[in-house]
């Protein structure tokens, strides 16, 4: 809640009995309301699923307090799985099912492909907005599509039967009424377990510069597994998102694609340093653009940050608007950055930094993440804007 007053207003005493008692309130918030599924329903949709030769699940942020619900029934179905990218990780635990990773766009190609073999995908608490349905492309046109949610509606045109109920309520619906039904599932053979693995790319790009994908590579293995992530928007982050991981839904914090806007990420960042505490290393990943914009709480986040990272991903442009714009013949000099010192504006404020021209200048780096020691590293990597993430070779298309 904002609450905006006049500059004069500030020390004069408060007369109003209600308005005091609002500032003063003790309340609990309410929660969030418990709809219980229909049965006949839930039925109808166990029996969809049994009946299913390639069984998919898709979860969403609304079904993180139903995840050992939603994993029951993975393994019931032996179903393949897969998250909305802000709820990566929600299946990083071991089971009867097959780990896809993120759905849509963030998706590998080969995991793409598993996913379009899908016959009866059931997507719980995910809006399946355009990202996560890869433009109408992620399921095959012959899928059917359940979704389980608490809006009046589906949320997607493309959902052949919708489950209005909370999450928790409904999968034990659906994996008691397998059970009741002595469901056993048909043994599936794969000739890749492990789709969701993205090509790591080169060392370096054919113009020289970092190739994006084999840096993040790099940096995924060398920061702790105990990490909160944050993202700025941008090209970028079809790196960030892809390939590094997070250890559980909601630790990747994407407010580049939840506002569709840029310059979001170290004043963000600050918030997701102070939930990290001296639990998690936070990981704030920015683009040059984004992080000029941004960059009067920079300070902020280094001095919040028990153990931060900052990733500049600097490619000396505006690389989403390059990407989507300069190819279709708009003058793309408004969309170029000179080439900034990253290393050296967050340098003075106080973190430890470093221009990042190969894989092998990341040594310093680990040998931080080593020690333990409570500060920020801040790394400025002079990526190749010529090397193009997937989900941006599709939004290209539309």
């Amino acid at each position: 809640m904002v609450l905006e007053i006049a500059h004069d207003l500030g020390t004069l005493e408060c007369i109003d009995p209600e308005f005091e008692n609002i500032l003063h309130a003790t309340e609990e918030l309410p929660q969030p309301e418990v709809v219980c599924p229909n049965m006949q329903e839930a039925e109808e949709i166990a029996s969809l699923l049994a009946s299913a030769a390639h069984p998919l699940i898709v979860a969403g942020r609304g079904a993180k307090s139903a995840a050992a619900q939603v994993i029951d029934s993975a393994n019931i179905l032996r179903a393949d799985v897969a998250t909305s990218a802000p709820a990566q990780g929600l299946f990083n635990s071991n089971g009867e099912f097959r780990n896809l990773g993120i759905c849509g766009g963030f998706a590998s190609s080969a995991a793409a492909a598993e996913i379009q073999k899908a016959d009866v995908v059931l997507v719980v608490g995910a809006g399946l907005n355009p990202f996560t349905m890869a433009f109408d492309q992620a399921f095959s046109a012959d899928a059917t599509i359940i979704q389980i949610g608490v809006t009046a509606q589906a949320t997607h045109e493309r959902v052949n039967s919708f489950l209005r109920a909370s999450a928790t309520e409904a999968v034990s619906a659906l994996s008691a009424t397998l059970r009741k039904q002595n469901f056993t599932p048909t043994p599936r053979a794969f000739a890749n377990p492990n789709p969701k693995k993205h090509d790591k790319g080169n060392p370096l790009a054919p113009d020289g510069c970092l190739d994006p994908r084999s840096l993040m590579d790099a940096i995924n293995n060398i920061v702790p597994a105990n990490r909160l992530v944050v993202t700025d928007g941008g090209h970028f982050i079809g790196w960030a998102n892809t390939y590094l991981d997070v250890p559980a839904a909601d630790n990747m914090v994407l407010l580049g694609t939840t506002t569709q806007s840029i310059g979001l990420g170290f004043n963000s960042a600050v918030g997701v340093a102070a939930a990290a505490g001296t639990d998690k290393m936070t990981v704030l990943v920015t683009g040059d653009g984004g992080g000029l914009m941004a960059l009067a709480d920079a300070e902020s986040f280094i001095r919040e940050a028990h153990r931060g990272v900052i990733v500049v991903v600097n490619d000396a442009a505006y690389g989403a608007e390059i990407h989507r714009y300069a190819t279709k013949g708009i003058d793309k000099a408004p969309m170029l950055i000179p080439e900034v010192d990253f290393a050296a504006l967050v340098g003075a404020f106080g973190a430890r930094s470093k221009i990042i021209h190969a894989l092998e200048d990341l040594e310093d780096f680990r040998a931080w993440v080593n020690s333990d020691e409570p500060e920020t590293y801040s790394l400025d990597c002079r990526v190749s804007r010529d090397i193009i993430a997937p989900f941006m070779q599709e939004l290209m298309k539309n």
